[in-house]
């Protein structure tokens, strides 16, 4: 009670300091409370983004190797796992996007578009076109919408895909939106076409899984 009798009296006779206090109180809590929210939307994004918008485990070659060359058998396996609820084998390579005078460096990622969409969900991400149409169109492309901009294409335009010497003229068959690093760079187009590119055979260099929710 003595304590308590001494602060009241301070408080009393020093009433801007203790103002001053409780307000520097205010504004220390209101932070917090905005850091907290903060950083649950930035957990949420991150959740977002690496979790529902990405396989949850990549499978790569050998050691010392750069391709998976078995892996039609090394999917069977792997889809027959009860934890599998999709899975696509990919050909991922680095080149060029050329349209005109506008070139920009991207992701080629050569796919089977059924298993991508079935993997990925890339359809929900298309702005426009059919992604299962790269299966039947292997000078077809899909772009992410970024890039498509940066570019200055649209859906229907031709394109150069480049690759050191070698260079694929495409046709923009679709646009996504993600809503992640990838709408800058990403271009899928048929894993058939990859490998001709490539010139490696039939081969991939990951195969994408996404594991149940159980």
């Amino acid at each position: 009670m003595f304590e308590l009798d001494i602060a009241l009296r301070h408080m009393l006779t020093n009433r801007r300091g203790t103002a001053f206090t409780l307000l520097s109180v205010a504004i220390a809590v209101a932070i917090i409370i905005m850091s907290l929210g903060m950083t649950e939307s930035v957990s949420s994004q991150i959740i977002e983004n690496t979790v529902n918008k990405n396989p949850h485990i990549l499978v790569g070659p050998k050691e010392g190797e750069s391709y998976i060359n078995m892996y039609r058998s090394l999917s069977n396996q792997l889809r027959s796992h009860p934890g599998v609820s999709a899975l696509s084998p990919r050909l991922v390579g680095q080149g060029a996007a050329r349209f005109q005078d506008n070139v920009q460096s991207v992701e080629f990622v050569g796919v089977n578009p059924g298993l991508e969409d079935q993997l990925m969900k890339v359809q929900e991400s298309a702005i426009s076109g059919d992604f299962s149409q790269l299966r039947f169109n292997k000078r077809g492309a899909f772009l992410g919408s970024r890039l498509a901009q940066n570019l200055n294409i649209r859906e229907g335009g031709d394109f150069h895909l480049h690759l050191k010497n070698d260079s694929l003229r495409l046709k923009v068959m679709g646009i996504m939106e993600k809503g992640t690093i990838k709408d800058q760079t990403l271009v899928y187009i048929s894993l058939d076409t990859a490998q001709e590119l490539l010139e490696e055979g039939d081969v991939v260099t990951e195969i994408g899984v996404r594991l149940s929710d159980y």
